[in-house]
């Protein structure tokens, strides 16, 4: 393979390690927000219980 050839290898397999690396920091990042979600929910859930016992008691 000529010079020209594989600097464009190793170019495009440099960019495609560093798309590689941004969709993981991407999908840990949408991982956390739905835990904090998920979190979100729980607590809301648990004060409405609460709030349903008030009201039948």
């Amino acid at each position: 393979m000529c010079s020209f050839g594989k600097r464009v290898v190793h170019r495009l397999h440099q960019r495609h390690e560093q798309l590689e690396a941004k969709a993981k920091q991407c999908q840990t990042l949408v991982q956390v927000e739905v835990r904090k979600v998920g979190a979100d929910d729980e607590g809301k859930i648990v004060q409405l219980k609460a709030e349903m016992e008030q009201l039948v008691n």
